[in-house]
């Protein structure tokens, strides 16, 4: 087996071998360097919390905008642009009177769910909710995320 068993990207890759998936790579790295405080401490609600989004953010919110994405007519569009809108819903409920989805700090939940959202907007698979867009654009203007898109820019918006 390569580092990925599919030839995919991205693959992080330590002394003892390779792990990918992004929400596993971000997961593990913020369990290395917990000086990071990516997440809360093993075995609290909190951190079970920041699991839940984490997975929420590929299963809700990536795969239904990539299911829009991919549809191919309105019509067979309808039922995965429903549930992102759900999906989007649910965030924008969690974060009312918050910054942040987890125990009032960024975490790797807002970092994955950020870049879920951030990625169904730009397909144009989703309008925001005000909250929901604050939320994203509060995460958008970190400067980690600054520092990470000057190094590599996201894609632009596509038709």
């Amino acid at each position: 087996m390569g580092r990925h068993p599919m030839g995919r990207v991205p693959v992080l890759e330590d002394d003892e071998g390779p792990v990918f998936e992004s929400g596993a790579i971000c997961l593990y790295l913020a369990d290395t360097y917990p000086q990071s405080r990516l997440l809360p401490p093993a075995g609290t609600h909190e951190r079970g919390l920041v699991y839940q989004w984490s997975f929420f953010a590929y299963t809700e919110l990536q795969a239904r905008a990539v299911q829009i994405r991919l549809a191919g007519s309105p019509e067979a569009a309808e039922a995965p642009a429903k549930a992102l809108q759900e999906a989007v819903d649910a965030v924008d409920r969690a974060i009312k009177g918050k910054d942040f989805l987890v125990a009032d700090m960024f975490s790797v939940a807002d970092l994955l769910v950020g870049t879920a959202l951030s990625m169904a907007r730009r397909l144009g698979a989703v309008e925001l909710p005000a909250k929901a867009r604050r939320y994203l654009d509060t995460l958008e203007s970190r400067p980690a995320k600054q520092r990470a898109d000057a190094r590599n820019p996201p894609p632009a918006p596509t038709a």
